[in-house]
Formats: C-alpha cells, structure tokens, sequence
C-alpha cells in the first residue's frame, strides 16, 4: 500500500495522467480481487526497564555515612563527659545546702543562685548542643543523598534503566517479617514494593560503586 502511494503521489507530481490510465489498463484485477500489498511491521511494544534501591541498606553500608555516625557518635560521648562534669558543682552546692543550718538564711539564698544558674547553664548547653546534632544530621543527609542520587543516576544511565524507586526496608530475611517491619510496611505511603524480581534490586551495586568512588577521590555530586 505504502509503495502504491509513494508511485501516484509521483506521477500526479508530473501531470502524466494517460500513463495512469495505461498502467491501469496493463495489469488488470479480477472482479472482487482486492490487490495484495505488503503491510507494515508492527512498532515494537515499549520496553520499560525499572530498578529498586533499598536506602536503609544503602545508608547502613555507605562508609561516608557510616564516617558520618562515628563522628555522631564521638560527639554524643563528648557532650555526656562534658555534661557529667559540668553538673558536679551543682551537686557540690546540693551536698553543702543539705548539710547548712536551717539558720542561714542568707547563705541558703547564696547557694540555691548559684545552683539555680548552674542549671540555666546546663539547660542552655544541653539545647545548643542538640541545634548542633540536629544540623549535623541534617547536613550529613543531604550530603549522602545527593551522593546516592547520583551513583543511582549513573548506573541507571550506563544500564538503560528508565526508572529507580527507593524503598525502605529489612535488610536480612530474618528482619522482613517482623511484626515491627511489617507494620511500618503497612503503615506506610508511596511507592513500597510487593514484589521485587531478582535482579531489580540494585542497591548492593549502588553501594559498591559509591564506596568505589569514595576511596577512588573522585568527586561526588555534592562535592561539585
């Protein structure tokens, strides 16, 4: 049909309408014979290829990120030694208004300021130090993020993937069927998969090439 077209479409072009008529009469069709022409294959159908990441397994197994909850961590030790030893004078004042004469008015007074500012001392460091911890979380996920988006990204790219879910789940069989997992699962909005083929999975592979590039020193999109 596409070949018939294409051949009167050009022949109309040049105005030969007599050599129509001579075609036609050439190569007579039969009555009720409808003439045979060679289809068109088909489109073939669209092909989407689709990977799922687990970020709980990604982030556990990330050494940036788990860089990242040492220093936490460190910090957290840090804060309880300096907490500890910022709240001994406070007990020394207590220690000393239990042992003072009922009497002393005016050194009860002295010592209960002294202990009421120790504890506006504590209250304060204890609230900049969890502004502080809350920061760092925060800039550490972002960082780690971007990092993931973006090996997540390259491999898709380099696999002909179209399109990467992230998910959130156990990481061990012996964890998927938890009653605390499965509630989480359950409870949960978004795109959470019921079924995952073998191989769709590619969060192992994430983590292997960001530690990859991380030891290699080659930079990360939140180095960029």
């Amino acid at each position: 049909m596409k070949r018939t077209i294409i051949t009167l479409t050009a022949v109309a072009t040049l105005g030969a309408a007599a050599y129509i008529g001579s075609q036609l009469r050439a190569d007579p069709q039969p009555p009720g014979q409808v003439q045979q022409t060679s289809a068109t294959a088909p489109a073939a159908p669209p092909r989407t290829r689709v990977a799922m990441v687990n970020l709980a397994q990604v982030l556990r197994n990330y050494e940036k990120w788990q860089n990242y909850e040492r220093t936490f961590k460190e910090y957290l030790d840090k804060l309880r030694v300096d907490f500890e030893g910022m709240k001994k004078p406070g007990l020394q004042i207590q220690e000393s208004l239990s042992k003072l004469s009922p009497e002393d008015k005016e050194g009860r007074e002295k010592l209960q300021q002294q202990l009421r500012d120790i504890q506006r001392h504590l209250q304060d460091y204890e609230e900049g130090a969890k502004k502080n911890m809350a920061k760092y979380q925060d800039d550490a996920l972002v960082v780690v993020y971007r990092d993931i988006h973006d090996a997540v990204a390259s491999y898709a790219r380099a696999n002909d993937i179209e399109m990467v879910f992230h998910f959130s789940d156990a990481i061990n069989q012996t964890d998927l069927y938890s009653p605390a997992n499965v509630e989480r699962k359950m409870k949960s909005a978004g795109c959470i998969p019921l079924y995952v083929t073998p191989g769709m999975d590619i969060s192992d592979i994430v983590v292997a090439n960001l530690n990859a590039r991380l030891h290699s020193g080659a930079p990360t999109g939140a180095q960029q």
